[in-house]
């Protein structure tokens, strides 16, 4: 069983400008989209069985 372990989760309305904040901040793209659907297909891609959710952003200030 395959298990990513750091998962980051954020609601479809603000998941775009979040991705782009957090590449502003880190330097480098996210691996994947930020959303229960696209962590749901780069799970099935890379043949992930289970995700684990960290931390949730949930608004853009």
């Amino acid at each position: 069983m395959r298990i990513d372990v750091h998962t980051h989760i954020s609601p479809d309305r603000i998941a775009a400008p979040v991705l782009e904040g957090m590449t502003a901040t880190f330097g480098y793209p996210a691996v994947g989209v930020n959303t229960v659907d696209g962590i749901k297909s780069h799970m099935r891609a890379s043949g992930v069985d289970k995700s684990v959710v960290l931390g949730v952003v949930d608004r853009v200030e």
